[in-house]
């Protein structure tokens, strides 16, 4: 593991991307780098994979490593090169990039055309020079093997990587045919299983080897003899044999294609069910809500009839009771005052802020020291109570109180009623005396 958090931020572009290399280059296979929160790898993203992006952690990938920079200042390197090189001074590294160069020599000169592809049949690598058997056709990029190879090379070459995919072991082709420019040629076809160090992925590495580069283009008409008819018909077996290979290669890939399309299909279908079954539900949730929005609907509307009755009923109320020229007072269970004619406002003190109040915090004109028990007992007995009373002036009253009953006949306080008696007495002498005058004329 490499932790080099907030390091790289302090350095120069160029000094960053030499420390990514290095820091690829030491780490072991599937190590952890370790960078601060506003620090990547830059562009060696193929070096490294990132498996935390919030505490940006790297693990090493299985890449090809760029060849390291030397950390030498460019001071040094000024020094270094205008002053003395001793030749035993480079040691064991002078060696090995001997080595290095020698072995690139050797194989971009005699090693054979090779790619390195995965399970997919993805190149990921070309290593010499492949453009004998490999040709980028017209359309849209691509590196699949299969789609770059040359038209002849194709069933041999499908059918040996697939041999080699199937058993895990090396698979070879012998004298696979290529024809370019009028040219045909005679290669084998190799295929190498390998796997990198901490990786369980596989790679394959396609080697084609050419086994004679001699034009070839009148082979049949050299062919008079028996021994050239004999070979000719082994040849065409081996190419029919092939190409079976190659067809049976493609029907098991069109299999499991269909096998895939038809897993999609059946979760398409299952998708389409699940949508159809929601689409259903959504369905029934509106009816719903429909059947809910009209009960709503009717329920207003008699909510609203209802309104304009308890208005009627409430302006009727008010009028009778404005028009009735007897003291009445209503009061609930509390007793507190819930109504009161305009007459009532002489006897008893009572304002029209005063509805909502206890009776008991009223000043009346009428001294009834007992009017709380008064009205408990009518309450609780459901019967009638009546008293003669007399005001400060001397003017004598009844007193009435009765149950206040509900439509329901449930019992939610009382209701006070005064009558004047001597009012009432002089209305009847009024009466009297009208009537005597009007029998003497």
């Amino acid at each position: 593991m490499i932790s080099c958090r907030n390091v790289l931020i302090y350095l120069s572009p160029d000094l960053h991307k030499r420390c990514i290399p290095h820091f690829h280059y030491a780490l072991n296979p599937g190590g952890l780098l370790i960078l601060g929160p506003a620090e990547s790898v830059g562009l060696y993203d193929e070096l490294f994979k990132l498996v935390d992006k919030k505490n940006k952690i790297y693990t090493k990938e299985a890449a090809t490593v760029p060849r390291p920079i030397q950390f030498i200042p460019r001071r040094g390197l000024e020094l270094a090169h205008f002053g003395p090189r001793p030749v035993a001074g480079l040691g064991l590294n002078f060696d090995a990039d001997l080595l290095k160069v020698a072995d690139r020599i050797i194989l971009s000169t005699y090693a054979p055309a090779a790619v390195v592809v995965d399970d997919k049949m993805q190149v990921h690598q070309f290593r010499g020079r492949t453009d004998l058997f490999l040709e980028h056709m017209p359309g849209p990029a691509t590196f699949n093997l299969i789609q770059l190879a040359r038209t002849n090379l194709v069933p041999d070459l499908r059918a040996t990587i697939r041999r080699s995919i199937k058993t895990g072991k090396p698979a070879r082709a012998e004298r696979a045919k290529v024809t370019l420019r009028g040219k045909s040629y005679e290669i084998n076809i190799q295929v190498v299983p390998f796997k990198i160090p901490g990786s369980d992925k596989p790679w394959f590495l396609v080697i084609f080897d050419e086994t004679t580069s001699r034009s070839k283009p009148e082979r049949f008409l050299q062919s008079l003899g028996k021994t050239g008819v004999q070979r000719e018909i082994t040849e065409l077996r081996r190419e029919l044999a092939v190409s079976k290979e190659s067809l049976q290669a493609t029907i098991e890939e069109q299999e499991a294609s269909n096998e895939e399309l038809k897993a999609s299909n059946e979760e398409v279908e299952s998708s389409n069910e699940e949508l159809q079954s929601t689409n259903e539900e959504l369905e029934t949730a509106k009816e719903e809500l429909q059947s809910t929005n009209e009960e709503l609907t009717t329920l207003n509307e008699e909510l609203s009839n209802r309104n304009l009755e308890m208005m009627q009923l409430t302006n009727e109320l008010n009028n009778l009771l404005a028009s009735t020229q007897m003291p009445i007072v209503m009061v609930d269970n509390a007793l507190t005052v819930r109504r009161a004619t305009p007459a009532a406002r002489g006897a008893f003190n009572i304002l029209p802020t005063d509805v909502g109040r206890p009776l008991s915090e009223l000043r009346p004109n009428i001294d009834v020291p007992d009017m709380e028990k008064i009205l408990r007992d009518v309450i609780e007995t459901l019967g009638t109570r009546e008293r003669r009373l007399t005001d400060k002036e001397g003017r004598q009253y009844s007193l009435r109180v009765r149950p206040y009953r509900t439509t329901d006949n449930k019992i939610d306080g009382a209701v006070i009623t005064l009558v004047d008696i001597d009012g009432e007495k002089e209305a009847d002498a009024d009466k009297r005396n009208r009537k005597d005058g009007s029998s003497r004329k």
